[in-house]
């Protein structure tokens, strides 16, 4: 397939464009037809809304929620009330300075230590009157090897205390506009380095946006029916485009599938395919002993660039003819198209590797999703955790700098907040409707909830993957990194010992995916999963050409996965999946998992690579190689 292939060009943004005005146009004049022709549209639409009261909400404005005073808020809604991320903190550690008649300092400085067991994220207050209040977003690359404390005996600024117990002074605010702090400020990147150690000020920067994510918001946000449009543009314009697939006319490798006993599992295929090779064509990763355009069926290849790194492909056709039958009241039959339909997939021996979770500039959000019920959603409350914004916080949607020169690979995250949370079943009526969760260096930035699919990374660095329940909250300050995506492509099954299609993976309405109401929309997707073999444990990305998530489900279980998440889809910007050599002098060019995804790092002239070159509005996870640890 070619490259113009899998970017569309001008004539199909013609027909976009085309089809973007006349569903507009058409959606507009339903507002003022009666309820018999809007039930026809719903129907002859393939059943976009299941019921009229669905289609009528999302073709009509909703009404004004504070138009009258409602009840009194209870005393669980009053702890919700004007709280901010802050709040969220449960062992926060928070100092103050009083520095009242000082001349030309603040009257007070507040600095909290947002998470003290991962002493990562810093918020400094310095309040000067009434009117001028200013906060400030600090980030210790140094961790547990630097503290910060503020000081009776020094009021210029913070006091820093190295691994050794060395005290050092740090001058922040006490010379007014030409301080560090401001200095750092006025300085126009996302990360100011500050007291000349890895100590960084986090600034305001807005993440790029593609014209097609421009466009989406603004037909939600602006056009009535909105949401409709962009379904419909999914069903039609972008249906299959991305579809990878064998021609037929690959010669089979009679020697069949060579297994790596460092890599993870093969997959297991039917006999009838073994040795049966798959298109790659559109693989953008060199490896070991393959010069070619394909791979043999459900084999681990090792990455020619970094050690630990795995790279395999695979199509539902060649799994085994028992596996995609298993499990039938889950997991419906795959259509032809989606059976020939290529998955390439990368593996990370977690054991060589650390995992890191950020969010975008904008995205994923904290306010309410508009997938919501109205029953759940709270009229009091800003957005579900009480909130609509995580400032003071600042998020860059860029990795750090003392983090650059040790990352090993990037993949984007989950749904955005409009598309992460539930509007059927028992999810969308509990815990205000079950937005997804997530945290980012110990900061809960939207709590976690129960019966989410959850990529959680602790304090010491262990990974796990489960489905979150009511218990963890518990131990959610053991948590240094997680992100929720609805509920699980493949659950674990204690009483089988291994992983098993997720009970919602073929219901399109009580798995929150997003798609068509026939559960039969295909799509661009991308997922992750978990592999444990022998004492080696492997995270596991797949991009799917052209999957529901009951393909993604097969394809995971084919490769024994012991858990697996759905992650984003439709746009290469949302599956993006680049694998960086280790640095060694010179520019590093990252090598992407499909060769469309290199437009990504080429939007500025020269390679200036996604979250390491440019903030991006999205999430993303990044792998980092473990530091060597030498010997005493």
């Amino acid at each position: 397939m070619s490259e113009k292939t899998v970017v569309p060009g001008r004539l199909r943004r013609r027909k976009l464009s085309m089809l973007l005005v006349s569903l507009t146009l058409c959606t507009a004049s339903l507002r003022a037809q009666e309820v018999e022709q809007e039930e026809m549209f719903c129907r002859d639409m393939g059943d976009i809304f299941c019921t009229l009261d669905e289609f009528s909400e999302s073709l009509t404005p909703a009404k004004g929620l504070d138009a009258k005073p409602g009840p009194a808020p209870t005393e669980k809604q009053k702890s919700r009330i004007d709280r901010s991320v802050i709040d969220l903190q449960q062992s926060r550690v928070e100092t103050v300075l009083d520095l009242r008649g000082q001349q030309n300092l603040p009257q007070e400085v507040r600095m909290i230590n947002l998470n003290p067991d991962v002493n990562s994220w810093f918020l400094l207050k310095l309040v000067w009157n009434p009117q001028k209040i200013e906060w400030f977003h600090l980030e210790n690359g140094m961790n547990k090897d630097l503290n910060l404390e503020l000081s009776p005996t020094y009021h210029n600024g913070i006091v820093l205390i190295n691994a050794n117990g060395e005290r050092s002074q740090c001058d922040l605010w006490g010379q007014l506009g030409k301080s560090a702090l401001y200095g750092a400020r006025s300085a126009n990147t996302p990360y100011a380095k500050i007291c000349g150690t890895d100590l960084y000020l986090r600034n305001k920067i807005d993440g790029y946006k593609t014209t097609k994510e421009w466009v989406v918001e603004f037909l939600r946000a602006n056009i009535a029916g909105g949401e409709t449009i962009t379904t419909i543009v999914k069903e039609t314009v972008y249906k299959d485009n991305f579809l990878i697939k064998s021609e037929g006319n690959i010669v089979k490798n009679a020697d069949g599938v060579v297994d790596l006993p460092d890599a993870p599992e093969p997959a297991k295929i039917n006999e009838a395919y073994k040795g049966e090779q798959i298109s790659t064509t559109q693989l953008g990763i060199s490896l070991e002993g393959n010069k070619g355009d394909a791979l043999d069926a459900g084999r681990w290849y090792r990455s020619e660039k970094q050690s630990g790194v795995f790279v395999s492909a695979i199509e539902p056709r060649a799994i085994d003819a028992a596996l995609l039958k298993s499990y039938p009241d889950y997991a419906k039959p795959l259509d032809n198209v989606e059976m020939g339909a290529a998955a390439y997939l990368i593996a990370f021996d977690i054991g060589a590797f650390d995992l890191s979770f950020a969010v975008g500039t904008d995205h994923p959000a904290v306010g309410w999703s508009e997938r919501v019920l109205p029953e759940v959603r709270d009229p009091a409350l800003k957005g579900p955790d009480g909130f609509q914004t995580i400032a003071p916080l600042t998020p860059t949607g860029l990795i750090p700098p003392y983090m650059a020169d040790r990352v090993a690979g990037i993949f984007t995250g989950g749904f955005k907040r409009d598309h992460g949370a539930f509007h059927w079943g028992v999810l969308s009526k509990q815990n205000r409707g079950s937005h997804y969760g997530f945290v980012e260096n110990g900061v809960v930035l939207s709590e976690l909830q129960p019966e989410l699919s959850t990529l959680v990374v602790y304090k010491d660095g262990q990974i796990d993957f489960k489905t979150w329940k009511e218990a963890d909250n518990e131990t959610v300050s053991r948590v240094r990194f997680a992100r929720q995506n609805g509920v699980a492509i493949i659950d674990y099954d204690p009483i089988q010992g291994k992983g098993v299609p997720g009970r919602y993976v073929s219901n399109w309405t009580l798995g929150n995916w997003s798609g068509s109401q026939d559960r039969k929309f295909r799509s661009l997707r991308a997922g992750v999963c978990l592999q444990n073999r022998g004492a080696r444990r492997f995270l596991i990305y797949g991009y799917f050409s052209s999957m529901t998530p009951t393909g993604m489900a097969r394809v995971f279980q084919a490769y024994n996965c012991s858990y697996a998440m759905h992650l984003d889809m439709n746009a290469l910007e949302h599956t993006y999946m680049a694998l960086y050599p280790p640095k060694k002098g010179g520019e590093r060019v990252p090598q992407h998992l499909v060769r469309g995804m290199k437009v990504l790092d080429e939007r500025f002239k020269g390679n200036v690579p996604r979250y390491m070159g440019y903030p991006d509005n999205r999430d993303f996870f990044y792998f980092t190689r473990k530091p060597v640890t030498k010997a005493p």
